[in-house]
């Protein structure tokens, strides 16, 4: 029985000589221990290969043939063994309880089973010869040559019990550009458990809870066109003893400042959740939805310090909750207070955001500037909490220190490290309300921000294309917001500039270019009728997926929600050119890019502006770009290693960065089992 894949190349070579010469499989002889018997098994070809009836032959051998009409499967056995092959499928089930591989699936011609001669001689453990000169095949009973099996799954039994994750290797003489270990059910279909590209990698298998049962566990094959070439396998029985297990903190332990948690589950989880409690203060907090594969981090407020426990459990994808150990320990938190929004360099030329990083809860902060020399405090703002909007002047001129100062709740006073800064205190006059290479369509609100004694203040606008100034407002008083409507003849590009009055001078502010639009705008628009968006997404994800390995799943859940079941896709702001762009992709395309509104921030404040998204010819050439982004970027590699399983894609997608949303994986999730989109990643062998 181990020769099969040997013989079937062999006779493959022999059979496509024979089609080349001209030859027909009728004129073909076939002798079976000496007798002739060409017209009872009435040879037939197909794609290239000869192939008879199974049955006739079978029971000419002596064994018994039994047809499944339901499972659509063909058994053959003798007193000694049996195998097992179903209509259309290249995998075949040995008595043993051992997977078996043939490169022509049996099918049905005139209500009769064929298969490749050479396969049903090597299933039957019988020899198989050729003379060119007669044109005959012979099948001799008493022949038996055993060759060792091409692949193998190193480490699996056949008809193993499986009840937690397991690692295997695998052998194989075969050259391949893809190895897939796969889950099937009895019909020869399942998913996808791990992919590999050499043979030098371990195969992983994360079982899950609803697969249990008796199975097929299979490595698959494949060549760089996708061609299945071989396989080998065993069948299994799956019983998933769940296990939620972690590490990053022992029962009785200690944990300094925060708690990191790395989950270890046995099975693959929907979801997962953390319950910590403070044994001090019987506070309990909930974590819920977090990542199965990622890791959790607890961060309390030094004033929580004191005895925890904390136990994770997870979801199995039937919505059963399994529960891990409950760890008690013992935190001790130093309070932790830092000043953020100072520039890299230490040097602070103009306006500058402040803010506080803390891991306690406050009744007052300071934001304060102090004299290295003299030790002399100035206290910037003073406020409960929040940022701090800071604008040196010339008085704050010179060596500095900034930090900032908190009192807590328990009424105890704390200081952040003091940044050493160079303040160089300049007079300045800063424009708000607008930003460089920003885009008006109807009124800007223009506010203008100085370090310096400004009474009020000027706005003047040019336009570059006509070379034109003008006065837009005088003497708009100093921290009043000036609304100005723009007009069809200060379209084009344009420069807005301020200008400041003081008592007994006047002040030179900053100058900002932009662009001012006021003709038709058009909005974002369908890309078909809602109703056939679905079986549209689901055809072209499917379609990746088996190019791919990609989770069609998860492609056709993330185009519903981010182009809103295709009917928000970006156009042309300007020209109305569609962009086919289902994923909000940036750049350019087959068919260029579309200008869309987006924002900015400037001066501290966000600013609508511009930007340049990539266009194609077809919604399909979307599709085809959004994959290849997950193979271009090496910091997807966590989200490549499971993209074939919906469950784990969608939070390995949300680790790599692709969202920041937080409910990302939940969203995703909840359109994956609302539509049953898990289909759109079986395989069929």
């Amino acid at each position: 029985m181990k020769k099969l894949i040997r013989n079937l190349f062999i006779l493959s070579i022999l059979l496509i000589g024979l089609m080349n010469t001209g030859t027909k499989a009728a004129s073909l002889n076939l002798i079976i221990d000496g007798n002739n018997v060409t017209k009872s098994a009435s040879p037939i070809v197909k794609n290239r290969r000869t192939l008879v009836p199974l049955r006739f032959i079978g029971e000419t051998l002596g064994k018994e043939v039994l047809w499944n009409n339901d499972e659509k499967s063909v058994t053959v056995s003798d007193e000694n063994t049996s195998f097992k092959l179903y209509i259309d499928s290249k995998i075949i089930d040995n008595s043993d309880g051992t997977l078996k591989f043939t490169d022509v699936a049996p099918c049905i011609v005139n209500r009769k089973t064929y298969l490749p001669l050479r396969a049903i001689a090597e299933l039957m453990n019988i020899g198989v010869g050729y003379d060119k000169a007669s044109s005959t095949v012979t099948i001799d009973s008493a022949v038996f040559n055993p060759v060792e099996d091409s692949t193998t799954i190193v480490g699996l039994m056949p008809n193993q019990t499986i009840n937690t994750k397991m690692n295997f290797t695998f052998v194989t003489n075969k050259n391949f550009a893809k190895a897939k270990l796969l889950l099937l059910n009895d019909k020869n279909e399942g998913y996808i458990q791990d992919v590999k590209t050499s043979a030098a990698e371990t195969l992983e298998f994360l079982p899950s809870l609803k697969d249990e049962g008796n199975k097929k566990l299979l490595l698959a094959l494949y060549d760089a066109n996708g061609n299945l070439i071989d396989a080998a396998g065993a069948k299994i029985n799956l019983n998933v003893l769940p296990r939620v297990t972690y590490s990053g903190v022992e029962s009785g332990g200690f944990v300094q400042d925060e708690l990191k948690i790395t989950p270890d589950i046995n099975f693959i989880a929907s979801k997962m959740k953390a319950t910590i409690s403070n044994l001090t203060t019987g506070k309990t907090e909930v974590k819920d939805n977090l990542d199965p594969e990622g890791e959790f981090l607890f961060k309390p407020s030094y004033l929580d310090a004191g005895s925890y426990s904390i136990m994770l459990s997870a979801f199995d994808e039937l919505g059963r909750e399994h529960f891990g150990e409950t760890k008690t320990f013992t935190m001790s938190i130093n309070p932790y207070l830092n000043i953020t929004g100072v520039p890299k360099d230490g040097v602070i030329s103009g306006q500058v955001t402040l803010n506080a990083q803390r891991n306690f809860d406050v009744m007052r902060t300071d934001y304060v500037l102090r004299d290295p020399l003299t030790g002399q405090e100035t206290v910037i703002e003073s406020k409960s909490y929040g940022a701090c909007k800071f604008f040196p002047n010339i008085n704050d001129a010179g060596q500095k220190e900034v930090f900032v100062r908190c009192i807590d709740a328990s009424g105890k006073t704390m200081e952040s490290e003091h940044k050493l800064v160079l303040i160089k205190g300049d007079s300045k006059l800063i424009l708000e309300g607008v930003a460089p290479g920003g885009i008006v369509h109807k009124y800007v609100d223009l506010n203008a921000a100085s370090n310096v004694g400004v009474n009020s203040v000027n706005y003047y606008i040019k336009n570059l294309r006509t070379g034109k100034t003008k006065t837009i407002a005088e003497n708009v008083p100093y921290g009043q917001k000036f609304r100005y409507n723009v007009t069809k003849d200060d379209e084009g590009e344009n420069e807005i500039s301020v200008t400041g009055n003081q008592i007994d001078a006047f002040i030179k502010g900053e100058s900002i270019k932009f662009r001012i639009y006021t003709g038709k705008i058009y909005t974002k628009q369908p890309l078909m009728a809602k109703d056939k968006f679905l079986d549209y997404t689901k055809k072209i994800a499917r379609r990746e997926f088996l190019r791919t390995d990609l989770s069609g799943a998860i492609t056709t859940a993330q185009a519903i929600l981010e182009s809103g079941w295709g009917q928000s896709v970006p156009v042309d702001k300007y020209t109305g050119k569609f962009s086919n762009n289902l994923f909000g992709i940036k750049g350019s395309a087959s068919n260029g890019t579309v200008t869309i509104t987006t924002t900015e921030v400037y001066n501290n404040v966000r600013y609508t502006v511009d930007d340049k998204f990539r266009a194609y010819k077809s919604a399909d050439e979307s599709f085809r770009d959004h994959t290849e982004l997950f193979f271009a970027k090496k910091w997807y590699t966590p989200f490549r290693k499971v993209m074939f399983n919906d469950q784990r894609g969608v939070y390995a997608i949300k680790r790599c960065g692709y969202a920041t949303d937080p409910s990302y994986p939940a969203k995703l999730k909840q359109i994956i089992d609302k539509y049953n989109l898990k289909e759109l990643d079986k395989v069929n062998l």
